[in-house]
């Protein structure tokens, strides 16, 4: 005997492999439709399925370039005294972006002023000094 047969339909294993290829390929719209295709075959996507995606969808919708007027030297609010802000890219990866250009690279910053996002709100990483401060650095110029 040869066992069984394979099944015609994924499992759930499969479809979970499939869905975070297709997030870390940045293919958000085929993932949710994965999502979907695996309720229409009676299983239900786990919590942390639909709580990656909306979050790889989040993470996208930040790293998307700045407009025109916002990428402007010194338009964008609060950004004052910061040059570089840190980012996360959809595949989780971090990004820097010029606060005067919009311009994003993945190598951290060697001079300037970092915003960097923690669970309490944002900070700023002085790169010449290598220190942190809670402190807005345009607010402590003030």
């Amino acid at each position: 005997s040869r066992g069984n047969p394979p099944a015609t339909e994924p499992d759930f294993y499969s479809y979970n492999t499939l869905f975070f290829g297709m997030l870390r390929a940045g293919s958000l719209d085929r993932a949710g439709e994965l999502l979907q295709h695996m309720r229409g075959q009676s299983m239900e996507p786990d919590e942390q399925l639909r709580r990656a995606l909306a979050t790889a969808r989040e993470r996208l919708q930040a790293a998307q370039p700045l407009s025109p007027e916002l990428s402007a030297p010194g338009a964008a609010a609060g950004l004052e005294g910061v040059d570089w802000v840190e980012e996360v890219a959809a595949d989780g990866s971090k990004l820097f972006r010029d606060a005067r250009t919009g311009v994003r690279r993945p190598e951290s910053p060697t001079t300037g002023i970092v915003q960097l996002m923690s669970e309490s709100g944002p900070y700023y990483w002085n790169v010449a000094s290598n220190t942190t401060s809670w402190e807005h650095p345009g607010r402590a110029l003030a």
